[in-house]
């Protein structure tokens, strides 16, 4: 990993700063320069973009379908029922 020491110009300090304070938790200058780094990178076409994440959820199997309860014995169908609507 490379490392670097950086001067915040007098013009970028106060929106950097009112940025950080607009944050609930705020992000560290350095995971704030990487990001913009990385996507100057990206947008000039000298770093291929990321692949989204995957959460947890999308390697779950889906759940099934809830199955259908057979009707009670003696009960109407739907069908009766909504056949009286019509």
């Amino acid at each position: 990993m490379k490392r670097a020491t950086i001067t915040i110009s007098d013009e970028l300090e106060p929106p950097l700063e009112a940025y950080l304070r607009g944050q609930e938790v705020p992000p560290s200058l350095t995971r704030i320069l990487q990001t913009a780094l990385r996507e100057f990178l990206q947008t000039r076409g000298f770093l291929a973009a990321k692949a989204p994440k995957r959460s947890a959820k999308a390697f779950r199997k889906p759940s099934a379908p809830p199955r259908a309860s057979a009707p009670e014995p003696g009960a109407e169908s739907e069908e009766e029922t909504d056949t009286t609507l019509l």
